[in-house]
């Protein structure tokens, strides 16, 4: 009863996720393809977890988990180019200019290529079976590539905090709120990801702090950007 709950809530998660994703698309705002990128690279950890949840095989889960983890690299290179985007200079001289460097993009293939030769060497995690709510359930035991994994994911999320924290401290007061908003929604949902209960809900709280996300950078009053 509790594993169909949590599959009925990811359901909607997804589904709303795929909403705000095509909503963004449709905006006129500048910002509206980065946003809709973000939200559309939340749906694979999502399903990831939904998978793992759902099965009591092994081989299901395993996919699950690398829906999971690969889709984890795809968030945050969605957020650091929504970063680029959103954070760039507005003068003439540094418009082309990122926030966050482009050599963080070959950290994430690396990591990508890393977790999938896991398949190979076994060298990332490997699943362990326990029992949850009557029925087995894997969880991930992480391993070497597993760390590797989390220092290039936690790095980047705290190069796009730092960006954000200094854009809160150079912008006029005028514009310091479109900028707290978004850190504010990035320090809860990360914090989130560092818990874990029996059944895994941190997808929950992530996505549900970048629909908070999604709803100040898209639906909210006109002098949003």
């Amino acid at each position: 009863m509790i594993r169909s709950a949590f599959i009925i809530i990811f359901s909607v998660l997804i589904a709303t996720l795929l909403i705000c994703g095509l909503v963004s698309l449709r905006s006129q705002k500048p910002i509206g393809r980065s946003v809709c990128l973000f939200c559309l690279s939340l749906i694979p950890p999502v399903l990831g977890n939904m998978i793992i949840i759902a099965t009591s095989k092994r081989a299901v889960a395993t996919v699950g988990c690398y829906t999971y983890y690969l889709g984890m690299d795809l968030i945050m290179y969605t957020l650091i180019r929504f970063t680029n985007e959103y954070c760039r200079a507005n003068n003439t001289r540094d418009s082309k200019r990122n926030s966050i460097p482009g050599w963080i993009t070959f950290l994430f293939v690396i990591d990508v290529v890393q977790l999938l030769l896991n398949l190979a060497f076994g060298h990332a995690f490997y699943l362990q079976e326990v029992e949850a709510y009557g029925r087995p359930y894997f969880i991930m035991n992480p391993l070497l590539g597993q760390t590797f994994h989390r220092i290039v994911c936690y790095g980047a999320m705290a190069m796009v905090m730092l960006t954000f924290i200094v854009k809160c401290i150079r912008v006029p007061r005028l514009y310091k709120e479109r900028y707290i908003i978004i850190l504010i929604s990035m320090i809860f949902g990360t914090m989130w990801q560092t818990f874990y209960i029996s059944l895994d809900c941190r997808p929950i709280v992530s996505s549900c702090s970048s629909m908070v996300f999604w709803y100040f950078k898209i639906c909210s009053l006109s002098h949003w950007r």
